[in-house]
């Protein structure tokens, strides 16, 4: 009996197999890695994957030591179906919540589905709370757990350090059935490709006020892997799994240029310039002795095709109110050069979030399209109505302006989570109401106009695409913004 089954839920109640997107389970993969090390036997059960999830769940209880649910705030509803049901199958199996929601709300453990949460990362935790199981010891000996005791309430156990991420072992990507997650589109090939995604540093040295790194990360320690390390486990992966792209998980690969310059001469040294590789990059690294010309084109020469930058806004008032420490001309020039050196790059951006006027979403609209002019490769995500992420700064203000939080766990699962988010234009209570409908028409007409090229569609579908893009352009030009309906058309269609 060392079972230990890792649970990754729904993000929401009406999932399509085969229709949502979905992506390696990282976080599981690291705590089914350690522990497999220390002897345990780790089961990942992806109900995103895999439809007969609680058929699987049911053949391993017998011998499971605790069921660990991974949770993000729009998981939580899908989490508390499933742990209902294992408490139904197995009432002594203790449910162990981690995750970014439990990690936020630990007194989630109040619940009489939730025995105990593990709060932050959460490697070190699971191998402990295993051993503890295993030899019959209290649970209170084991750090980073909160608890919840009849008589005490809800018991902190010792706080657990960061990970130090050079002790981690190679993610044992074995523990999966990786072939149902490694292909991936690629919008540089538009077809697609064999991704891995490999963790390359965790925290983030930034203090955007929309993100949770903020709050889980207080200290802003932002650790980075060993670069030859790291650059032996590509090296790996890609003979173990004939890959053509590598993803980096780091929220700001670019930070170091030391850092960078040692993985640029690791690839060459390894042969590895045959891998594409897609990172995180911030606009304000493009300056003179940091990220210009000469370092693009040595970069594309190493195999990176694709950067992703979170640009957010066109507002100079927006990006003080998200705290983005760029400007909107950092921005442009940034944009400038890749494109000048044919460097493809992922442009993200937001809207709705407390503060915006519709001035200030125009200004973003305006933005893109100077990007967009500049090369047909640009990819724009957005600009999506801002999450209000629990824990975040913003969402401490979007509370303020009346969004109304749940009160516990049962409330949260109550809660209507969508794709997109947990939160409705309907919800955004900082939004005029007659700024409503323009942010419902961005969010819909938005794509269609700016990511033309990718947008592969039959020909009928391409007519009325062409339609939509020309009166998006119209009003664009004539800032012209009244009646915003075509975006209704669209939705109709699309349900069709």
């Amino acid at each position: 009996m060392n079972t230990v089954l890792l649970i990754n839920p729904h993000y929401h109640r009406n999932w399509q197999y085969g229709v949502d997107a979905y992506s390696f389970p990282i976080g599981l993969l690291s705590l089914a890695t350690v522990l497999s090390r220390a002897g345990f036997q780790p089961v990942i059960v992806d109900a995103c994957v895999d439809e007969n999830f609680m058929d699987t769940i049911r053949r391993y209880l017998p011998d499971t030591l605790f069921a660990g649910l991974s949770v993000m705030t729009p998981q939580v509803p899908h989490a508390l179906e499933i742990a209902a049901e294992i408490r139904n199958a197995s009432p002594d199996t203790p449910l162990v919540w981690g995750g970014i929601h439990p990690t936020l709300y630990p007194e989630s453990v109040t619940h009489p589905l939730c025995d105990a949460v593990a709060v932050g990362e959460g490697e070190d935790t699971a191998v402990d709370l295993a051993r503890a199981i295993w030899d019959g010891r209290d649970l209170e000996g084991v750090a980073g757990l909160v608890l919840a005791d009849a008589g005490r309430g809800v018991v902190r156990t010792a706080a657990r350090p960061l990970c130090d991420m050079d002790a981690l072992p190679w993610i044992d990507y074995r523990l999966i059935d990786a072939e149902k997650y490694i292909y991936t589109w690629s919008l540089q090939e538009l077809r697609m490709v064999r991704v891995i995604p490999v963790p390359a540093a965790r925290g983030c040295p930034w203090h955007c006020t929309f993100c949770i790194n903020t709050t889980i990360n207080a200290e802003r320690r932002y650790r980075t892997r060993d670069t030859a390390d790291l650059l032996d486990e590509i090296a790996h992966l890609v003979r173990e799994y004939n890959l053509e792209m590598v993803i980096l998980s780091d929220e700001e690969f670019f930070a170091d240029r030391g850092r960078v310059e040692a993985f640029l001469e690791g690839i060459e040294a390894r042969n590895l310039q045959h891998i594409r590789f897609n990172a995180t990059c911030r606009v304000n690294h493009f300056r003179r002795g940091y990220i210009d010309a000469s370092f693009l084109k040595r970069l594309r020469q190493c195999g990176f095709v694709n950067l992703v930058f979170g640009f957010e806004s066109g507002s100079p008032d927006c990006l003080e109110i998200i705290r983005k420490e760029i400007t909107v001309e950092q921005g442009l020039h940034a944009a400038r050069l890749l494109a000048s050196e044919n460097f493809m790059a992922v442009w993200g951006f937001i809207m709705a979030i407390p503060g915006e006027t519709r001035r200030d979403l125009v200004k973003t609209l305006r933005v893109m399209e100077k990007i967009r002019k500049l090369s047909r490769d640009n990819y724009f995500i957005g600009p999506q109505i801002f999450r209000p992420y629990p824990g975040s700064e913003l969402y401490r203000r979007a509370l303020e302006s009346g969004l109304d939080e749940p009160e516990d766990l049962a409330a949260w699962g109550r809660q209507e989570f969508t794709g997109e988010g947990w939160i409705g234009s309907g919800e955004l209570l900082w939004i005029r109401p007659e700024d409503r409908a323009l942010v419902e028409y961005v969010n819909y007409i938005a794509p269609v106009y700016y990511n033309r090229r990718y947008l592969g569609a039959r020909s009928v579908k391409r007519v009325f695409h062409g339609v939509l893009r020309t009166l998006f352009r119209l009003r664009l030009s004539l800032g012209c913004w009244v009646f915003p309906v075509e975006h209704r058309i669209r939705r109709y269609f699309s349900s069709r």
